[in-house]
């Protein structure tokens, strides 16, 4: 049987769940989120406890992780583009009592005006237990194409790589991208997505808006 208590206060809701079995005390779960505000970050935070009396918690994994809140970071313009205008940032770690720290991620988006353009890079490093580092620039200087390049490595080596160019057609960009693993020949990728959020007229029925790939 589990018991749950959903709570909130100062825009962070929680919940503390109590799992038993023939009334017996198993498990307690605490969870806190929030979805931030103005400059605060979104953010969750979780813990697991034994819980074999209801009195002598023993803290058995907790989760944390946090990122810069979207509805500081981006806006969205006249012709319905997203514009990043502060950089996005995140983290996330999970512990586990009897193995210690089993995971983390860091991630960040940054926007760099260029000589006729922006570049956006996105970059993702995961330990999990070995080092992930996943790299992504969209780079545009005439407004028109934008240059897409990728990699994903492991320990530092090179597993697959990525690049192309969408072309701006209409309300869309495409193109092709030629992803390439490290032991194997390319693969040509058709890409297409949307410039920003399409209107009403064209999203799904009950959207107000929707990005389309």
């Amino acid at each position: 049987m589990a018991l749950a208590d959903i709570s909130e206060a100062n825009d962070v809701r929680s919940v503390n769940a109590n799992v038993k079995h023939n009334e017996k005390p198993l498990l307690m779960a605490l969870l806190h989120v929030s979805d931030g505000g103005d400059t605060r970050p979104c953010f969750f935070n979780g813990t697991v406890h034994d819980n074999p009396d209801e009195k002598n918690l023993v803290l058995l994994a907790s989760a944390y992780g946090q990122i810069t809140n979207p509805d500081y970071a981006l806006d969205t313009l006249d012709n319905r583009q997203i514009t990043l205008t502060h950089p996005i940032q995140g983290n996330f770690r999970l512990d586990i009592r009897d193995e210690g720290r089993v995971a983390t991620a860091t991630a960040n988006i940054v926007k760099e005006d260029t000589s006729g353009g922006n570049s956006v890079k996105a970059t993702l490093q995961l330990e999990i237990p070995d080092p992930i580092d996943i790299e992504l620039t969209l780079a545009t200087q005439d407004g028109v194409q934008m240059k897409v390049t990728a990699a994903v490595k492991v320990s530092g080596t090179t597993e697959v790589s990525a690049s192309g160019t969408l072309k701006e057609e209409g309300d869309w960009r495409q193109g092709d991208i030629a992803i390439t693993p490290a032991d194997g020949d390319p693969q040509i990728l058709r890409a297409r997505g949307s410039k920003g959020f399409m209107t009403q007229d064209e999203s799904h029925s009950g959207c107000e808006g929707e990005w389309h790939y």
